[in-house]
């Protein structure tokens, strides 16, 4: 793994656990929203923590190249080529044909071998949904690779080994 991977890799996991940490806090200030009106301390103390979160937001989409204020076609091309705004619908299938039938031509694809327990899950991303599958694989990687190439047909290039995920 590159360190640009394991540096992502590591990024991505931190964004995990603070998205952990942020859900008893967004549901708190949820309630407490819904539950009375606000003093005018109350609404600048709210007002503050919108002006953060929208900083904090302006910074990771300069840092990534998409603008919320313009469109689809005026956004920069590269990294977030086919952004889609807000999380992609995750459809978990149990069955590999479901799955196979429904990422077919996919626009990128995942997997992640488990050679403990034989098993691998594959992601793939196509319409700004993410299918995943869970099940019993061979025990080669690079078959393993070029079977998921043949059976979505998708680009060699657009399937690497680890795990699609948002959020």
């Amino acid at each position: 793994m590159s360190e640009n991977s394991e540096a992502l890799n590591s990024i991505l996991n931190r964004l995990k656990r603070l998205e952990i940490q942020l859900k008893p806090l967004t549901s708190q200030l949820q309630k407490i929203l819904l539950s009375s009106t606000l003093s005018m301390e109350e609404s600048r103390i709210l007002e503050d923590i919108r002006r953060h979160l929208s900083n904090m937001e302006g910074e990771l989409s300069k840092i990534l190249g998409f603008n919320p204020s313009l469109s689809d076609q005026q956004q920069p091309k590269g990294v977030m080529e086919g952004y889609i705004r807000g999380p992609p619908v995750i459809i978990r299938c149990k069955n590999w044909e479901d799955f196979r039938s429904q990422a077919a031509g996919c626009e990128a694809a995942s997997f992640l071998y488990k050679a403990e327990d034989k098993t691998f899950q594959v992601d793939a991303l196509k319409n700004g949904r993410v299918y995943t599958f869970s099940g019993p694989v061979p025990s080669d990687v690079t078959l393993l690779k070029a079977w998921l190439v043949r059976t979505l047909n998708i680009e060699e290039s657009k399937v690497m080994e680890g795990v699609l995920a948002i959020g």
